[in-house]
C-alpha cells in the first residue's frame, strides 16, 4: 500500500487476500544499501524486515475463488472477488475496520452504561 522512503530504508504495507474474506497486513521495510552503487537505477534492498499489523475480516464469510486489489492506499483499497455461490462481493477494506472499530465502541459504552445502572 503506501510506502515511505529515507536514505537508509524504505517502508510499505503488504496486504495478502485469503480464502475466507480476509485479508492480513504485513508491515515491511527494506534496509537499503548507502550509498547507492554506480552505474545502477536504485538502490539494493540488503535486508527485509516484516512485521504483522492486522487482520481484517468481510462480513461475508463464504469461501472466495477469486480475488484481486483495486487501489494502491488504504483509503482507496478495494477488493472485487468472486465466491463459491458465483456472487460477486466488492469490499472497501478499510472502511470495514472503520464500522467495526464504531461497533465496538458503541456496544463497549451501551454496556458500561448497564453496567453503571446496576
Amino acid at each position: 500500500l503506501h510506502s515511505s522512503t529515507s536514505s537508509s530504508s524504505s517502508s510499505c504495507e503488504l496486504a495478502i487476500g485469503m480464502m475466507h474474506s480476509q485479508v492480513v497486513l504485513y508491515s515491511l521495510t527494506f534496509e537499503l544499501e548507502s550509498p547507492p552503487q554506480p552505474h545502477t537505477s536504485g538502490q539494493a534492498a540488503l535486508r527485509l524486515t516484516h512485521t504483522y499489523v492486522d487482520t481484517i475480516y468481510s462480513e461475508n464469510t463464504s469461501i472466495l475463488y477469486s480475488l484481486s486489489f483495486h487501489g494502491s492506499t488504504r483509503k482507496d483499497l478495494m477488493i472485487a472477488a468472486g465466491d463459491c455461490f458465483n456472487h460477486l462481493l466488492l469490499w472497501n477494506v478499510f472502511e470495514s475496520i472503520d464500522e467495526q472499530k464504531q461497533s465496538q465502541t458503541q456496544t463497549s459504552s451501551s454496556a458500561a452504561g448497564v453496567n453503571r445502572h446496576e
